[in-house]
């Protein structure tokens, strides 16, 4: 028994060992294995910000772009079919930036990654929401209770509390709730290329790969790309607080 545990020991540390790096992509109709010199920097962007999972680095076909506009430029996420995490870099637009750029933009997806791009106070945003609604809802109904309401059926006061909440959630709310959303998300993205520049110790490198990816963006949305019109100062907006950063 105490041989097969320490069997068990090695074989979990081998199987761990060998998901950890870079993994070859396997090429599908979107994209396909990127060539060595961008695994190169990749690898050199994963032992800066210590990413010691598994990963892919592929590069975008046709397809690949027109499937996902952000493959223009770089994109990550974790694959569907492998559950590694994987990257996906346009070399044409990729190999015109200086190397300290290519290992900031890299180590911030791989950071994103190992962090995670949503926080914790994020995802309890609605379930605090739901609540606040239900309260709010209660206290209506009490307050109707206070009026001449009180002499009319309780269904009543039950109907019109939840048509103040209905009427409230499309025309403030909900708003409200993706506005502070919205602004929890930035806030993470921030502290993400914050925790990476500590890592890199070039905030200047930094600071003009976002300015780029920013410019990027702008020239594909003034030649009709209207995919990114929702993101045309999103990084803009990142390099200025970068900016301010100590």
């Amino acid at each position: 028994m105490r041989y097969t545990k320490i069997l068990l020991v090695l074989g979990g540390t081998l199987v761990q060992s060998i998901n950890t790096g870079v993994v070859p992509f396997t090429e599908d109709s979107y994209a396909l294995q990127a060539p060595q010199e961008i695994i190169k920097i990749a690898e050199q962007a994963a032992a800066l910000v210590e990413f010691d999972g598994a990963y892919e680095v592929a590069v975008p076909k046709k397809a690949g772009i027109q499937i996902n506009p952000w493959n223009k430029f770089i994109a990550s996420a974790k694959s569907p079919q492998t559950k590694n995490f994987f990257i996906i870099i346009n070399p044409l637009w990729f190999e015109g930036i200086p190397q300290d750029q290519q290992l900031f933009l890299l180590g911030r997806c791989f950071m994103a990654y190992k962090e995670g791009a949503t926080p914790f106070s994020m995802k309890v945003i609605p379930y605090l929401f739901i609540l606040g609604s239900i309260i709010f809802m209660l206290l209506l109904i009490w307050l109707l209770g206070k009026t001449p309401l009180v002499h009319k059926k309780k269904w009543i006061r039950v109907v019109m509390a939840w048509g103040t909440i209905y009427f409230c959630n499309i025309f403030l709310i909900n708003n409200l709730q993706a506005r502070l959303t919205n602004y929890i998300a930035r806030k993470n993205d921030v502290h993400i290329i914050d925790m990476v520049v500590k890592k890199t110790g070039d905030k200047d490198a930094a600071i003009k790969a976002l300015q780029h990816l920013d410019a990027s963006i702008k020239k594909e949305l003034k030649s009709g790309e209207t995919f990114f019109a929702p993101y045309v100062t999103l990084f803009e907006n990142y390099a200025n607080a970068l900016e301010i950063l100590s």
